[in-house]
């Protein structure tokens, strides 16, 4: 910064009209402030960015977009509106960075969930608001090693995932192998081929509803392999997200359940509906894990946002 001044002091004196030396001062005046400006508000290098781990290689960016509506004549206040986001870090996904266009609160389970919360004290009469989010990952198509330290929270029966139902236990045991993996690749094989698409239901309904009926939407199959899963203490979930392969522009018709199953420190893709097992796994990126735990902030909630106004209308752009 020394240097800087002695330069700029050599610069002033050698101008001689006084009225040209107070306009050229005026002028390095302003090129010091911006200069302090800059040197006080830009980081040193590297120092806002998050450090990912480098086994995950494919670079992926996409974006949400919300309209928050008051479609009243009457002030609307304290309004909350949520969103998941991406999981942190899963054995395929890690989040790099998130950017929004309104400023938000984002808390964390110990499940690996992300919520993100946007406040609005006030929303005026017949006001819509737009949220933009665009979030940066890198992905890896091969399962890396991840380590959980909340393993029967995987392993438990739970509302839609039914595994000490005694119909689930039976067929579970008749697919059960010595292995683990080619146990999961059983149940796979037999839930792909024995449960029938119904088209997009509502309500979940979970894993017995599935076997029982013999249908089901996404959610269904996800939660008959989990259930099958657990019924042989093998660790599964149940999650929510959306099938990129590309960046995207997400759309709110194309959010997705599956289910991934945990093999020797790996969590692994079985997505049963569309007929897609241990491949292509950079294309999937979780926002939600699904389940009944305490520490899961919405607990079975089968949406991607909500918004605690009645009188606000809230849609997902896309």
């Amino acid at each position: 910064m020394q240097h800087v001044f002695q330069i700029i002091i050599c610069h002033v004196n050698w101008v001689n009209s006084k009225k040209m030396k107070i306009k050229y001062t005026t002028i390095i005046l302003t090129a010091i402030l911006l200069f302090i400006s800059h040197w006080n508000l830009v980081p040193a290098e590297g120092s806002d960015k998050k450090q990912y781990d480098s086994s995950y290689t494919i670079p992926r960016n996409i974006r949400m977009s919300f309209t928050i509506k008051n479609p009243t004549g009457e002030l609307i206040k304290d309004t909350e509106f949520w969103t998941y986001a991406p999981v942190n870090k899963t054995s395929t996904q890690e989040v790099i960075n998130i950017n929004s266009s309104h400023e938000y609160r984002l808390e964390n389970d110990a499940m690996g969930d992300q919520i993100m919360f946007f406040n609005f004290p006030t929303i005026p009469p017949f006001t819509v608001k737009i949220i933009d989010i665009d979030v940066t990952l890198m992905l890896s198509e091969s399962p890396q090693k991840i380590s959980i330290d909340n393993q029967d929270n995987y392993l438990k029966p739970e509302k839609y995932c039914e595994s000490d139902d005694p119909s689930i236990i039976s067929l579970a045991e008749s697919l059960k192998t010595k292995n683990a993996f080619e146990s999961a690749t059983n149940i796979y094989k037999w839930v792909s081929g024995n449960i029938a698409y119904s088209g997009y239901i509502k309500n979940m309904r979970g894993a017995l509803y599935a076997l029982e009926n013999r249908k089901g939407d996404c959610t269904e199959y996800a939660c008959l392999f989990t259930a099958f899963c657990r019924a042989n203490h093998i660790a599964s979930r149940t999650v929510g997200g959306f099938i990129c392969n590309k960046d995207s522009i997400l759309k709110p018709g194309e959010y997705h359940n599956w289910a991934e199953f945990y093999d020797d420190g790996y969590w692994k893709l079985s997505d049963t509906q569309k007929k897609v097992f241990v491949k292509n796994q950079a294309d999937y990126i979780v926002f939600k894990i699904l389940g009944e735990s305490e520490h899961n902030i919405f607990k079975n909630e089968n949406g991607l946002f909500g918004c605690s106004s009645e009188g606000v209308e809230v849609k997902m752009n896309g």
